[in-house]
């Protein structure tokens, strides 16, 4: 789910669900809230942070990024 929260910034929500790779992976379940704020036509900020819902310790206890897009 993706929502605007003013012109230029945007926040939004995923939940996810991977099934087990092999005999001996766990299956995962996760969320990440996620957020673009553009600076310009051309430059963006993009972040995205979230952890792991359902066997965390061994799949995603925290994961983020911050990235910095040139769009032309």
């Amino acid at each position: 789910m993706w929502r605007k929260i003013t012109g230029t910034f945007n926040v939004g929500i995923e939940v996810f669900h991977q099934t087990s790779s092999a005999d001996n992976v766990k299956e995962s379940t996760g969320f990440n809230v996620g957020t673009t704020y553009d600076f310009s036509t051309n430059w963006h900020l993009l972040s995205s942070a979230g952890s792991g819902i359902q066997n965390a310790f061994g799949t995603n206890q925290f994961s983020y990024f911050l990235a910095l897009q040139l769009t032309f």
